[in-house]
C-alpha cells in the first residue's frame, strides 16, 4: 500500500512538471507587452527618423540656368556702342567762299571748289557714352578760285586751314546719328605772291550717321560747315604799322566721307 502511494504522488509530480513546461512554452511564444508611447510594430517615430536631403537639380552640359542669365546689351558689353576712345578721319568735297573787307573800301570775294579732309581724336566722357571731346583739324584746297577782280580763275590756290577743340555726340550711343561742333583757329591763304596769311577764330558745327561695321568701327557720312572771321596784315611790307587789318570772312560747307573707332 505504501508502494501505491508512494507511485500516485510521482505520478502527480510529473504532471505538474508538464503543466509548467506548457505555460513557459506558451509564454515564450507571446510577442512582450509594447512600452508606453511607442508607436505600433513596423513604424518609425517621426522624432527619430532619418533626415531626407533633396538632390541637387542636374543641368545638362552647355546650358545655364535660366534664373541667373545676363542679358548682354551693348551697355554692358561695350560692343556697338560709342564710347571710350575716338578717332576720325575723313575726306569729301566742298565749296569754300571768302570775302575781303578792306578798311579803304573796294573789297572782293573768292570762291571755288574745294577738296577737304578732316580728322579727330578725343575720348568718350566718363559716365556720358556717346559724347566725345577732342581735337580737330580741317583743310580744304580750292585749286582753282574764281575772284570777282577778274574773269579768269586765279592761278593760285586758294586753302583754309583750323584747328581747335570739337564735341561730337551720340543722341543714342547704339545708333549711328551724331552732331557735332568746334571751336577753332582759321588759317586762310589765296597762294598769291605778296599775299598774306588771315587768321582768326571761327567755328563749326556738323551732323552725320556712321554705321556699325565691326564692333569697335564704323563708316559713314557727314555735312559740315565753317565759318570763321580773319584778320588779314597789310601786303605791303612798307605800309605803316597802325595800318588797319583787313577783315576776311570765310564760309565753307563739305560733304565727306568718315571712319571713326570708338
Amino acid at each position: 500500500m505504501g508502494r501505491d502511494r508512494a507511485s500516485k504522488t510521482l505520478r502527480a509530480a510529473a504532471a505538474a512538471l508538464l503543466s509548467l513546461a506548457g505555460l513557459a512554452a506558451t509564454a515564450s511564444a507571446q510577442p512582450a507587452p509594447a512600452a508606453p508611447g511607442s508607436p505600433p510594430p513596423g513604424d518609425t517615430d517621426p522624432r527619430y527618423a532619418e533626415p531626407r536631403y533633396a538632390e541637387p537639380a542636374y543641368e545638362p552640359p552647355g546650358y545655364a540656368d535660366p534664373r541667373y542669365a545676363v542679358e548682354l546689351t551693348p551697355e554692358s558689353s561695350g560692343r556697338y556702342l560709342h564710347d571710350g576712345w575716338y578717332g576720325r578721319v575723313a575726306a569729301g568735297q566742298g565749296y569754300v567762299a571768302t570775302q575781303v573787307a578792306p578798311p579803304d573800301g573796294g573789297g572782293h570775294d573768292t570762291t571755288g571748289a574745294t577738296a577737304c579732309v578732316d580728322a579727330a581724336a578725343g575720348r568718350t566722357l566718363h559716365g556720358v557714352p556717346g559724347l566725345a571731346l577732342g581735337v580737330g583739324f580741317s583743310a580744304c584746297f580750292a585749286p582753282e578760285p574764281q575772284s570777282t577782280l577778274s574773269l579768269a580763275p586765279l592761278d593760285a590756290l586758294l586753302y583754309v586751314v583750323t584747328l581747335g577743340m570739337t564735341a561730337d555726340g551720340y543722341p543714342d550711343p547704339a545708333a549711328g546719328f551724331h552732331v557735332g561742333g568746334e571751336w577753332n583757329f582759321a588759317l586762310l591763304s589765296t597762294g598769291e605772291e605778296g599775299s598774306s596769311r588771315a587768321v582768326g577764330p571761327g567755328a563749326a558745327l556738323w551732323l552725320g550717321y556712321d554705321a556699325f561695321v565691326a564692333p569697335e568701327w564704323s563708316v559713314g557720312a557727314m555735312l559740315r560747315g565753317t565759318l570763321a572771321a580773319a584778320f588779314e596784315g597789310a601786303a605791303d611790307p612798307n605800309a605803316p604799322v597802325d595800318t588797319p587789318a583787313t577783315i576776311v570772312r570765310v564760309e565753307s560747307l563739305s560733304v565727306l566721307f568718315s571712319v571713326l573707332h570708338q
